[in-house]
């Protein structure tokens, strides 16, 4: 899908925003297709429960997965209709320094919806290096985010996955202000949504604040791989602009 329909169904949208939108929006779930607990239709159960109007189905994929990739959507697309909307996505790995993403091309051509994330840090092959063998100095935050910036250059994602999660969660480093600044201007000049990730980002709403006060696009996902965390970060997300 082209960003202008993204925003068009308000999957993805302007932070600054952020109160005339209908924040009923799962945009990050994982099924057993990969490392996800359940299978598609219990997530799509649990959405219509929590009271959802949109999901999309962001499985992991990388470079091979066309051989599955097709059966996925096929599945999906046999759900029940719904007054729900569903999306079938990815997420991929962002793969080395110039911004290539680990995207299979038969994926790219049925994927509605792609995220680009920073799961590991790539070697100067391409290789993803194991963390045992990354240490956790400060320059990791510098890493992640020429990682980001130069794959939000190349624009073949919508949307990147989680932001300084690696740098946050992995390595209990957190970005300067200068750094989210130059991510967000990228951001802004590329047209690329950041996401706000309850399980990345936890409840650290600063970063959700300088979305809005920069008007950059972002996506709500809660990186859900099981039935309880559908729906968690539109839920906490409404939750604190109810206390403002």
């Amino acid at each position: 899908m082209k960003m202008e329909q993204l925003i068009s169904k308000q999957l993805v949208f302007n932070a600054s925003e952020i109160r005339n939108v209908d924040l009923r929006i799962e945009a990050q779930v994982h099924t057993n297709w990969t490392d996800g607990k359940n299978s598609v239709s219990e997530m799509e159960k649990a959405a219509r429960d929590f009271g959802l109007r949109a999901l999309v189905y962001s499985e992991h994929t990388s470079s091979g997965s066309g051989t599955w990739y097709s059966n996925f959507v096929a599945e999906v697309r046999a759900l029940p209709n719904s007054e729900m909307e569903i999306f079938t996505g990815t997420e991929v790995r962002i793969s080395d320094h110039f911004g290539a993403i680990d995207l299979d091309a038969e994926v790219a051509n049925q994927a509605e919806i792609v995220l680009a994330s920073v799961h590991r840090f790539p070697d100067i092959n391409g290789k993803p290096i194991e963390f045992s063998n990354t240490s956790a100095s400060p320059d990791v935050c510098d890493t992640e985010l020429n990682l980001m910036v130069a794959a939000i250059r190349n624009k073949r994602a919508h949307i990147v996955a989680h932001p300084f999660g690696m740098s946050l969660c992995r390595f209990n480093q957190n970005p300067s202000a200068l750094q989210w600044e130059e991510l967000i201007k990228v951001a802004l000049e590329f047209e690329v949504a950041l996401e706000f990730n309850s399980k990345y980002h936890k409840d650290d709403f600063s970063i959700l604040e300088r979305y809005i006060a920069s008007g950059c696009l972002m996506s709500i996902g809660s990186d859900a791989h099981s039935l309880a965390a559908v729906g968690e970060c539109s839920r906490k997300i409404t939750q604190f602009l109810g206390h403002l």
